[in-house]
Protein backbone atom coordinates (compact mmCIF):
# COMPACT_ATOMS: atom_id res chain seq x y z
CA UNK A 1 0.00 0.00 0.00
CA UNK A 2 1.49 3.21 -0.83
CA UNK A 3 0.46 6.85 -0.57
CA UNK A 4 -0.23 7.50 -4.51
CA UNK A 5 -2.96 4.53 -3.75
CA UNK A 6 -4.41 6.24 -0.61
CA UNK A 7 -5.07 9.02 -2.87
CA UNK A 8 -6.57 7.90 -5.45
CA UNK A 9 -9.14 5.36 -3.44
CA UNK A 10 -10.00 8.52 -1.62
CA UNK A 11 -10.86 10.56 -5.07
CA UNK A 12 -12.59 7.86 -6.42
CA UNK A 13 -15.02 7.06 -3.05
CA UNK A 14 -15.53 11.05 -2.88
CA UNK A 15 -16.08 11.86 -6.64
CA UNK A 16 -17.89 8.04 -7.07
CA UNK A 17 -16.58 7.91 -10.83
CA UNK A 18 -13.10 7.00 -11.94
CA UNK A 19 -13.06 9.81 -14.75
CA UNK A 20 -13.30 12.41 -12.75
CA UNK A 21 -11.04 10.30 -10.14
CA UNK A 22 -8.65 10.08 -12.12
CA UNK A 23 -8.99 14.10 -13.21
CA UNK A 24 -8.89 15.08 -9.79
CA UNK A 25 -5.19 13.15 -8.97
CA UNK A 26 -4.17 14.72 -12.98
CA UNK A 27 -3.29 10.50 -13.69
CA UNK A 28 -4.41 8.81 -16.50
CA UNK A 29 -7.49 6.32 -15.74
CA UNK A 30 -5.96 3.32 -16.44
CA UNK A 31 -3.22 4.05 -14.32
CA UNK A 32 -5.94 5.18 -11.42
CA UNK A 33 -7.38 2.12 -12.28
CA UNK A 34 -5.03 -0.30 -11.81
CA UNK A 35 -3.79 1.19 -8.46
CA UNK A 36 -7.24 0.03 -6.88
CA UNK A 37 -6.99 -2.94 -8.49
CA UNK A 38 -3.34 -3.41 -6.30
CA UNK A 39 -5.07 -1.94 -3.59
CA UNK A 40 -7.80 -5.02 -3.84
CA UNK A 41 -5.75 -7.08 -4.28
CA UNK A 42 -3.56 -6.44 -0.97
CA UNK A 43 -6.80 -6.10 0.82
CA UNK A 44 -8.64 -9.09 -0.80
CA UNK A 45 -11.97 -7.54 -1.28
CA UNK A 46 -13.44 -5.39 -3.74
CA UNK A 47 -13.27 -1.92 -2.87
CA UNK A 48 -15.97 -0.05 -5.50
CA UNK A 49 -19.31 -1.43 -7.06
CA UNK A 50 -18.45 -0.87 -10.66
CA UNK A 51 -22.17 0.36 -12.45
CA UNK A 52 -22.43 2.09 -15.46
CA UNK A 53 -23.20 5.77 -14.59
CA UNK A 54 -21.73 5.68 -11.10
CA UNK A 55 -19.47 3.92 -8.37
CA UNK A 56 -20.48 2.86 -5.35
CA UNK A 57 -18.22 2.19 -2.28
CA UNK A 58 -18.54 -1.18 -1.29
CA UNK A 59 -18.64 -2.29 2.98
CA UNK A 60 -14.97 -2.82 3.02
CA UNK A 61 -14.26 0.55 1.56
CA UNK A 62 -16.73 2.57 4.09
CA UNK A 63 -14.94 0.60 6.56
CA UNK A 64 -11.72 1.58 5.17
CA UNK A 65 -12.47 5.56 4.56
CA UNK A 66 -11.74 7.31 7.78
CA UNK A 67 -8.36 5.31 8.55
CA UNK A 68 -7.32 6.48 4.29
CA UNK A 69 -8.82 9.84 5.49
CA UNK A 70 -6.39 10.12 8.54
CA UNK A 71 -3.49 9.00 7.23
CA UNK A 72 -3.70 11.15 3.51
CA UNK A 73 -4.73 14.11 6.68
CA UNK A 74 -1.18 12.98 8.83
CA UNK A 75 0.41 12.59 5.11
CA UNK A 76 -0.04 16.30 4.16
CA UNK A 77 0.57 17.85 8.26
CA UNK A 78 3.86 16.24 8.21
CA UNK A 79 4.50 17.44 4.40
CA UNK A 80 3.88 21.05 5.37
CA UNK A 81 5.50 20.85 8.59
CA UNK A 82 8.63 20.22 6.73
CA UNK A 83 7.94 22.37 3.93
CA UNK A 84 7.70 25.24 6.91
CA UNK A 85 11.05 24.01 8.11
CA UNK A 86 12.79 24.24 5.31
CA UNK A 87 11.37 27.58 4.58
CA UNK A 88 12.05 28.92 8.43
CA UNK A 89 8.49 29.45 8.67
CA UNK A 90 6.49 28.58 12.33
CA UNK A 91 10.21 27.25 13.20
CA UNK A 92 11.30 27.24 16.80
CA UNK A 93 14.57 28.27 17.53
CA UNK A 94 15.80 27.07 21.06
CA UNK A 95 18.44 29.48 21.99
CA UNK A 96 20.45 29.55 25.45
CA UNK A 97 22.36 32.29 27.23
CA UNK A 98 24.60 32.19 30.10
CA UNK A 99 22.53 33.26 33.00
CA UNK A 100 25.13 36.69 33.88
CA UNK A 101 24.31 38.06 29.98
CA UNK A 102 22.82 41.02 29.81
CA UNK A 103 20.19 41.91 27.19
CA UNK A 104 21.33 44.51 25.53
CA UNK A 105 23.10 44.04 22.65
CA UNK A 106 20.88 40.79 21.93
CA UNK A 107 17.56 42.45 22.23
CA UNK A 108 18.75 44.79 18.92
CA UNK A 109 19.76 41.25 17.25
CA UNK A 110 16.36 39.58 17.82
CA UNK A 111 14.48 42.49 16.48
CA UNK A 112 16.79 41.89 13.29
CA UNK A 113 16.28 38.56 13.30
CA UNK A 114 12.87 38.52 13.23
CA UNK A 115 12.20 41.55 10.67
CA UNK A 116 14.84 39.22 8.16
CA UNK A 117 12.75 35.74 9.49
CA UNK A 118 9.41 36.67 10.57
CA UNK A 119 8.43 32.98 10.36
CA UNK A 120 11.07 32.07 13.62
CA UNK A 121 9.67 31.54 16.75
CA UNK A 122 12.18 31.89 19.28
CA UNK A 123 12.72 30.32 22.78
CA UNK A 124 15.54 31.80 25.24
CA UNK A 125 17.08 29.86 27.54
CA UNK A 126 19.22 31.23 31.09
CA UNK A 127 21.16 28.92 32.78
CA UNK A 128 24.91 28.26 33.34
CA UNK A 129 27.55 27.08 31.03
CA UNK A 130 27.62 23.54 32.58
CA UNK A 131 23.84 23.35 31.73
CA UNK A 132 23.86 25.03 28.80
CA UNK A 133 26.23 22.60 27.06
CA UNK A 134 24.53 19.44 28.41
CA UNK A 135 20.94 21.03 26.74
CA UNK A 136 22.83 21.13 23.56
CA UNK A 137 24.62 17.89 23.82
CA UNK A 138 20.78 16.40 23.91
CA UNK A 139 19.39 18.60 21.12
CA UNK A 140 17.15 20.23 23.64
CA UNK A 141 19.12 23.75 22.09
CA UNK A 142 19.93 24.53 19.22
CA UNK A 143 22.44 26.90 20.15
CA UNK A 144 23.46 28.72 22.97
CA UNK A 145 25.93 31.95 23.37
CA UNK A 146 28.28 31.83 26.71
CA UNK A 147 32.25 32.47 27.61
CA UNK A 148 34.60 30.33 29.29
CA UNK A 149 38.17 29.58 29.38
CA UNK A 150 37.64 25.73 28.46
CA UNK A 151 38.00 23.61 25.54
CA UNK A 152 34.93 21.71 25.07
CA UNK A 153 34.72 18.09 23.06
CA UNK A 154 35.24 18.65 19.21
CA UNK A 155 31.43 18.17 18.20
CA UNK A 156 30.50 21.25 20.04
CA UNK A 157 32.10 24.38 17.69
CA UNK A 158 32.22 27.75 18.90
CA UNK A 159 32.39 30.96 16.74
CA UNK A 160 33.59 34.47 18.71
CA UNK A 161 31.37 37.04 18.69
CA UNK A 162 32.76 39.65 21.10
CA UNK A 163 34.82 41.14 23.71
CA UNK A 164 33.17 42.24 26.80
CA UNK A 165 35.59 44.57 29.32
CA UNK A 166 34.95 44.65 32.83
CA UNK A 167 34.14 48.14 34.41
CA UNK A 168 34.19 49.61 38.06
CA UNK A 169 30.01 50.56 39.13
CA UNK A 170 30.15 53.17 41.73
CA UNK A 171 27.65 55.69 42.85
CA UNK A 172 28.09 58.72 41.87
CA UNK A 173 29.30 60.63 45.23
CA UNK A 174 31.56 58.25 45.71
CA UNK A 175 35.41 60.06 45.19
CA UNK A 176 36.09 57.34 42.01
CA UNK A 177 33.63 59.74 40.43
CA UNK A 178 36.53 62.23 39.29
CA UNK A 179 38.51 58.83 37.87
CA UNK A 180 38.61 58.56 34.17
CA UNK A 181 39.81 54.98 34.43
CA UNK A 182 40.81 52.66 37.41
CA UNK A 183 43.36 50.47 37.70
CA UNK A 184 43.18 47.29 40.19
CA UNK A 185 45.50 48.77 42.64
CA UNK A 186 42.77 51.58 43.20
CA UNK A 187 40.37 48.76 44.52
CA UNK A 188 42.48 47.97 47.18
CA UNK A 189 40.59 48.69 50.83
CA UNK A 190 37.51 49.79 49.37
CA UNK A 191 33.93 48.44 50.23
CA UNK A 192 33.34 45.61 47.51
CA UNK A 193 30.12 43.58 46.73
CA UNK A 194 31.17 40.79 45.16
CA UNK A 195 29.25 38.96 42.15
CA UNK A 196 28.58 35.24 42.75
CA UNK A 197 27.64 34.85 39.41
CA UNK A 198 30.81 36.59 37.70
CA UNK A 199 32.53 34.01 35.37
CA UNK A 200 35.73 35.16 35.84
CA UNK A 201 35.39 35.94 39.65
CA UNK A 202 38.34 33.08 40.20
CA UNK A 203 40.71 35.11 37.32
CA UNK A 204 40.07 38.76 39.51
CA UNK A 205 41.17 37.27 43.02
CA UNK A 206 43.48 35.60 41.71
CA UNK A 207 44.99 39.13 40.01
CA UNK A 208 44.18 40.98 43.15
CA UNK A 209 46.76 38.43 45.15
CA UNK A 210 49.31 38.60 42.49
CA UNK A 211 49.21 42.52 42.92
CA UNK A 212 48.70 42.69 46.43
CA UNK A 213 45.07 44.40 46.59
CA UNK A 214 42.87 43.69 49.30
CA UNK A 215 39.41 43.37 47.30
CA UNK A 216 37.74 42.50 50.60
CA UNK A 217 34.18 41.50 49.70
CA UNK A 218 31.76 43.42 52.49
CA UNK A 219 28.43 41.64 50.96
CA UNK A 220 28.13 38.91 48.29
CA UNK A 221 25.72 38.87 45.67
CA UNK A 222 23.75 36.74 42.82
CA UNK A 223 21.52 38.70 41.47
CA UNK A 224 22.62 41.99 39.44
CA UNK A 225 19.71 43.93 39.49
CA UNK A 226 20.32 43.77 44.12
CA UNK A 227 23.89 44.62 43.23
CA UNK A 228 23.00 47.93 41.15
CA UNK A 229 21.32 48.80 44.06
CA UNK A 230 23.59 48.50 46.80
CA UNK A 231 25.65 50.42 44.72
CA UNK A 232 23.17 53.22 44.33
CA UNK A 233 22.69 53.32 47.94
CA UNK A 234 27.22 53.18 48.82
CA UNK A 235 26.49 49.67 50.38
CA UNK A 236 29.96 49.74 48.26
CA UNK A 237 31.27 49.41 44.52
CA UNK A 238 31.50 46.38 42.12
CA UNK A 239 33.10 44.95 38.85
CA UNK A 240 30.48 44.24 36.03
CA UNK A 241 30.40 43.32 32.44
CA UNK A 242 29.84 46.79 30.41
CA UNK A 243 26.77 45.77 28.75
CA UNK A 244 25.55 44.68 32.02
CA UNK A 245 25.56 48.05 33.56
CA UNK A 246 22.37 50.00 34.23
CA UNK A 247 23.36 53.12 34.47
CA UNK A 248 21.15 55.61 36.56
CA UNK A 249 21.62 58.73 37.90
CA UNK A 250 22.93 57.98 40.95
CA UNK A 251 25.48 55.53 39.59
CA UNK A 252 28.64 55.59 37.45
CA UNK A 253 31.43 53.09 35.73
CA UNK A 254 34.62 53.54 34.75
CA UNK A 255 36.77 51.13 32.99
CA UNK A 256 39.38 48.87 34.68
CA UNK A 257 42.74 49.22 33.78
CA UNK A 258 46.36 47.70 34.80
CA UNK A 259 45.04 44.80 34.29
CA UNK A 260 42.00 44.92 32.36
CA UNK A 261 39.90 42.54 32.83
CA UNK A 262 37.44 40.97 29.78
CA UNK A 263 35.25 37.94 29.18
CA UNK A 264 34.87 36.56 25.28
CA UNK A 265 31.20 35.61 24.25
CA UNK A 266 30.78 32.99 21.98
CA UNK A 267 27.88 31.22 20.51
CA UNK A 268 28.22 27.49 20.50
CA UNK A 269 26.28 24.83 18.31
CA UNK A 270 26.62 21.45 17.61
CA UNK A 271 28.86 20.18 14.65
CA UNK A 272 26.06 17.35 13.51
CA UNK A 273 23.64 19.74 13.14
CA UNK A 274 25.89 22.36 11.36
CA UNK A 275 23.87 21.92 7.88
CA UNK A 276 20.01 22.41 9.05
CA UNK A 277 18.44 25.78 7.58
CA UNK A 278 17.87 26.76 11.21
CA UNK A 279 21.60 27.12 12.60
CA UNK A 280 23.05 27.80 9.52
CA UNK A 281 20.33 30.75 9.58
CA UNK A 282 21.00 31.96 12.89
CA UNK A 283 25.09 31.61 12.33
CA UNK A 284 24.82 34.10 8.97
CA UNK A 285 22.43 36.01 10.56
CA UNK A 286 25.16 36.66 13.72
CA UNK A 287 27.68 37.21 10.69
CA UNK A 288 26.64 39.94 9.33
CA UNK A 289 25.28 41.43 12.73
CA UNK A 290 26.63 44.85 13.06
CA UNK A 291 27.66 45.01 16.25
CA UNK A 292 26.08 48.52 18.02
CA UNK A 293 29.27 49.29 20.20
Amino acid sequence: MEMHQIRYFLAVYETTNFTRAAALCNVAQPSLTQAIKKLEDEFGGQLFYREKKTTRPTALANLIFPYFTKISEDSSQVLNTAQHFLKLEKVPLRIGFLKSIAPYPWTLFFSQLKKSKPGIEVELVFKSHDELTNLLRKEELDAFVSCTEEKLEEEIQEKFLYKEPYVVLFANNHHFFDYEKIALSDLSGELYIDRLSCELRDMVVSLCSQNDVNLYATFRIEREDWIHAMVENNCGIALMPKYSVKLSPQITCRPLVRPSVSRNLQVYTLGRQKNMPLIQTLLEKIGQWKLPF
